[in-house]
């Protein structure tokens, strides 16, 4: 099920947030949408979910208008993952992941929800949380049992913004290993990110936002150049191997 937006653009409240992007999400890959901060990600991310809808172009999804789709397909279909959440008061960690499921209500099962939300749980490493009250997490466990709401969906297609931002590394890598599993499986991942080594390593191609407009897409070793960084980002970098470190404001055309 690929998912595509055909040069779409948006403008709210006077400020051009997107203009005339055209990319897709394939199944099998990891998607990594990356600039910097301002760029566009997380807007382009809501428009690809159905969230927001743009002034022009269209978002297809398996070549539907996604638009068109009733919300209870697309919620079976698109598993977004926000920056953040509202605080959900009271529940469970089971209850909280258990909203994942709400899209399949009229044509799953209590033992198919209650099995997709176990398999959740055990991927994050929640399981022995289940019980708690979701209001005695720290602010990393709150981010995993969103990503378990997420993954409780079993959708074709998962869009996740800054999902790691809240981990410390080892729990950065684990959710990053988690989803080249669940593409490897045949699904398809885009997820905003600021860890560039991280979309370096995870990501089977990446796209680079500025300002609104697409800039470059590709592998992680056709984008990430010395001449992007100093492009998009304003700075030089050091190369530590495959690696590339910030080392050094630059003179760039980039508006602060």
């Amino acid at each position: 099920m690929i998912l595509q937006t055909d040069t779409i653009s948006l403008t709210l409240q006077g400020n051009r947030l997107l203009n005339d992007i055209a990319l897709e999400v394939r199944p099998g890959e990891v998607l990594g949408l990356i600039g910097p901060n301002g760029a566009g990600k997380s807007t382009l991310l809501r428009v690809m979910a159905g969230l927001l809808r743009p002034d022009t172009g269209c978002v297809f999804l398996d070549g539907r208008d996604l638009f068109t789709m009733p919300p209870e397909e697309r919620g079976r279909h698109l598993a977004y993952l926000p920056q953040e959440a509202p605080a959900s008061i009271g529940m469970s960690v089971r209850d909280v992941v258990a909203l994942g499921r709400l899209p399949h209500r009229r044509t799953a099962s209590a033992q198919q929800d209650a099995a997709a939300v176990r398999q959740a749980l055990d991927a994050v490493g929640m399981s022995a949380f289940a019980d708690r009250s979701s209001a005695r997490l720290s602010g990393g466990e709150r981010a995993r049992i969103l990503l378990a709401r997420a993954l409780a969906v079993q959708a074709p297609v998962m869009l996740a913004d800054e999902p790691v931002a809240a981990l410390d590394p080892a729990q950065a890598l684990t959710v990053m290993n988690l989803f080249g599993q669940y593409a490897a499986q045949g699904q398809a991942v885009a997820v905003v990110l600021h860890d560039l080594a991280l979309a370096a390593r995870f990501c089977t191609r990446i796209a680079v936002l500025s300002e609104g407009c697409l800039v470059g897409i590709g592998t992680p070793a056709e984008v990430l150049t010395d001449a992007l960084f100093a492009e998009v980002y304003g700075v030089a970098v050091r190369r530590c191997g495959e690696v590339a470190v910030p080392w050094s404001l630059v003179a760039s055309t980039r508006r602060p």
